[in-house]
């Protein structure tokens, strides 16, 4: 074992997996189509929710035409 002195750790907001889907950039009655399930999208907006500067906002999602894999997503406040 090698022990390295004064070493300090990563900050925390960016340990992790970074985002797929980049909500932080919408502003309210933005829309962006997404291709993905609905289910998918709805689990990051909710992870992405649990942020507290984030957990006012809120989206609409839709599906887009006959396939599953495509949805759009509406920043509705």
């Amino acid at each position: 074992m090698k022990i390295t002195k004064g070493l300090t750790p990563p900050d925390p907001a960016k340990v992790g997996r970074p985002r797929e889907y980049n909500f932080q950039q919408m502003e309210v009655d933005d829309a962006a189509d997404i291709n993905a399930s609905y289910q998918t999208v709805y689990a990051c907006i909710r992870q992405f929710k649990k942020n507290d500067e984030y957990k006012n906002w809120s989206f609409r999602i839709e599906k887009v035409g006959k396939t599953e894999k495509k949805v759009r997503v509406w920043r509705t406040a």
